[in-house]
């Protein structure tokens, strides 16, 4: 159950009723809330320990901001209001302490109430209007947020785009969630390049050779043991004409 407090200045019989049914409104809400107005007479402490331990008791102060408040949150007002005053001091010890940061102090503010009355140390923080913003003050005093972010889910897998690193060619195969990347050593690249080279080698070493072969099939000569030339015609055989002595 959230512990609060409520500090505020007796402004008049119609603050002191605002306030009291703000205080009520809380307790009827499950927040276990303090108010001097619920102390019959006074504490057995005293008022002065009495609102220094409620102070400290409390998870959340709620500071009902007005003009008469400030002056003597401020120690500007002393003619009266000497339990603001007080309290003021040991609030502003607290924010002192903590270096400024705070998430015990709110804020809050009549209908008509200004932020100017608001004291500097907690204008940097959200304020409230009572009652307008009842369910807004509601939410924060018990942890409700309004809109609480979902979970964080598992991270997607995007791949990488393909590319060529220090000599090593990655090609990537995308799937719907996974990637696989097979790597290929540039050796292996220049050993496929080189027997593509030698197929074409052969290829033409190969025609030249039918070619070559074909040729020489087309000539027949038939070459005698005359010591004179040959005399004829290619077209099949050479008819040899000699002068010398023949077998």
């Amino acid at each position: 159950m959230t512990r609060v407090l409520i500090s505020y200045s007796h402004d008049s019989a119609e603050h002191k009723a605002l306030v009291l049914r703000l205080a009520d409104r809380l307790r009827l809400d499950g927040v276990e809330c303090e108010l001097d107005q619920y102390i019959n007479g006074s504490p057995p402490e005293g008022w002065i320990r009495w609102m220094e331990n409620r102070i400290e008791w409390a998870e959340f102060v709620l500071l009902v901001c007005t003009p008469s408040y400030l002056r003597r949150y401020r120690g500007q007002e002393l003619a009266a209001g000497r339990g603001v005053t007080f309290e003021g001091v040991v609030i502003s010890q607290a924010l002192y302490d903590d270096f400024g940061r705070n998430t015990k102090f709110i804020a809050v503010l009549p209908e008509s109430g200004s932020v100017e009355n608001i004291p500097r140390a907690l204008k940097a923080f959200t304020a409230y209007r009572v009652m307008a913003e009842y369910e807004a003050l509601y939410r924060v005093l018990t942890g409700q947020p309004a809109t609480p972010p979902p979970d964080v889910g598992s991270q997607r897998e995007l791949g990488h785009a393909p590319r060529h690193l220090g000599g090593i060619a990655a090609s990537t195969i995308y799937n719907d969630n996974t990637t696989t990347t097979t790597k290929k050593p540039m050796s292996d690249i220049l050993r496929a390049n080189w027997i593509g080279v030698l197929v074409v080698l052969a290829g033409a070493i190969l025609t030249a050779i039918v070619v070559w072969v074909s040729h020489s099939s087309s000539v027949n000569i038939e070459q005698s043991p005359c010591a004179v030339g040959n005399t004829g015609t290619i077209s099949g055989s050479i008819t040899q004409t000699c002068t010398g002595d023949q077998p």
